[in-house]
């Protein structure tokens, strides 16, 4: 996948109908009438997917397939069939974009004999300022979180990791650690700066080219190389000129290839989410966001190596030893780019971190150049209306990784996008600010696991008008982006 793949985070612009909500309820409680005995539980979705013309979504490791299930309904609404179904392995039934999605449920799961909830602030140790986006993580295992825009954070982790030394680490920092405690805490945290200093042997010129070519050669030792199935926490937020008109969070399932597989693409499942669309009015357009979830799964520079050099084509960077840096315990190399010829078409500039020790890339950030900026209207803007134009002006980026014994991790993604809208008629000029952000929770190796295409999240899909609004509760059992103080007040109005 070339660097255009990273221009797939879209805006769709334009008017929207809303008929979903009318349609999904109808399906749900339709009158379903079907007699089976003795067949497998596998059988009898199929059967019930095939008679309401409908796809089914589910974790096949977490029901039985191969047990034998009896259905005799007369009428029955479909919810209810299900349900009853189902009855003995605690699950929550919704539908989301046409599909009816099976999932755990975890609306009896008792917290407090399940879970431990640490939650704080990470601050400067001189300045006492807010540290934003520190990696929260338990070194070897491969849950992880993060703070959020403001420094605060909130990280749910099993009791089995009692005692086990938790790690704040942010470039520039000497990571803290904390040991998880026997029950819930609050617990803020200082982060004191670091002075570089690397051993003798390792002080050296080392020209960029050959650091970016270490992280080349060194790639497969460096990243998974299976599949793994990825847990994450995704959140878009579209503001007005600075006012919230729209939230929308979901869990997703990520199945990523091994880094070496170059021929197979991510897969995204939509596990839960909830939505405000009413946070405020939207004035002259509707803004929306389309195939978040999609893009950000393949939004990974390790494994599609995006503002590498290719041996097969014309190089497009040109790269600069930017200095050293310090994040996990680890001396960092960074890396400037920015294209050889800026011509327009979509090209990016930005910094590398690349791991001292190993040459593995640990972040990326990465903006539009100026010129790719004023040509950006054909990356960005899918749909447009005759009344009003759009004009990106911002287009910025993050991705990092996160240490797993001695192999990285994709850690955190973060999009920004603003866009500047002239109603033509009206003579009127808003601003819109569109971020996207996902943090990866957890994760476990695939084991084969395969995720149908009906249950995948499309490129064309909008996740704001593919998801409901679930109870307050759903969040208890899942760890997320704590939301910064504006986001949070906004939320408690209308969530």
């Amino acid at each position: 996948m070339s660097s255009r793949s990273l221009s797939a985070y879209l805006l769709f612009i334009g008017m929207c109908i809303y008929c979903e909500a009318l349609a999904q309820d109808t399906l749900l409680t339709a009158p379903v009438q079907l007699h089976l005995e003795n067949i497998p539980l596998r059988q009898a979705i199929d059967t019930l997917s095939k008679q309401v013309n409908t796809g089914f979504a589910y974790d096949a490791g977490s029901l039985p397939l191969d047990s034998l299930v009896r259905i005799d309904a007369r009428e029955t609404p479909l919810r209810q069939l299900l349900y009853q179904l189902l009855a003995a392995h605690d699950v929550d039934v919704s539908l989301f974009m046409d599909q009816i999605v099976i999932s755990r449920s975890t609306r009896h799961q008792p917290l407090q004999e399940e879970q431990v909830r640490i939650r704080g602030m990470v601050t400067d140790a001189d300045s006492g300022e807010p540290l934003p986006y520190v990696n929260i993580s338990i070194v070897g295992e491969p849950v992880g979180s993060t703070t959020n825009a403001e420094g605060q954070y909130e990280f749910r982790l099993p009791a089995r990791y009692r005692g086990r030394p938790l790690t704040f680490s942010s470039i520039g920092y000497a990571s803290a650690h904390l040991a998880v405690p026997l029950a819930d805490t609050l617990a803020d945290l200082r982060l004191s700066t670091t002075d570089i200093r690397l051993p003798e042997v390792k002080v050296m010129a080392i020209p960029a080219r050959v650091i970016i070519n270490r992280m080349l050669a060194n790639r497969h030792r460096n990243y998974l190389q299976s599949d793994v199935l990825l847990e994450a926490f995704l959140r878009e937020t579209i503001r007005q000129d600075s006012q919230y008109v729209e939230v929308s969070e979901a869990v997703i399932d990520i199945l990523k290839p091994a880094y070496t597989n170059n021929y197979q693409f991510e897969k995204v499942r939509f596990v839960k989410g909830r939505k405000s669309s009413t946070v405020a009015q939207m004035n002259l357009v509707k803004f929306r966001l389309q195939g978040g979830p999609y893009y950000f799964s393949r939004m990974d520079v390790a494994r599609y190596l995006d503002f590498f050099p290719d041996k097969d084509a014309p190089e497009v960077y040109q790269y600069a030893f930017a200095g050293y840096d310090y994040q996990h315990g680890r001396t960092l190399y960074k890396i400037a780019f920015k294209p050889i010829d800026d011509n327009g078409e979509l090209l990016y500039e930005g910094e590398l971190a690349i791991d001292g020790e190993s040459y593995a890339l640990v972040s990326v950030d990465f903006r539009m150049t100026r010129p790719t900026l004023r040509q950006s209207r054909k990356y960005l803007i899918r749909k447009d209306t005759r009344q009003a134009k759009a004009t990106p002006f911002f287009a910025i980026y993050h991705i990092d990784y996160r240490p797993f014994h001695d192999r990285w991790v994709l850690n955190r993604i973060k999009g920004e996008i603003k866009v500047r809208i002239r109603d033509r008629q009206q003579r009127l000029t808003s601003h819109f600010e569109a971020v996207t952000e996902m943090v990866v929770t957890d994760f476990r190796p695939a084991d084969g696991q395969r995720l149908k295409y009906a249950e995948t999240f499309k490129p064309d899909y909008v996740l704001s008008e593919k998801i409901d609004a679930f109870d307050a509760r759903f969040w208890d059992n899942y760890n997320v982006i704590q939301p910064d103080e504006d986001l949070e007040k906004a939320m408690k109005k209308r969530f």
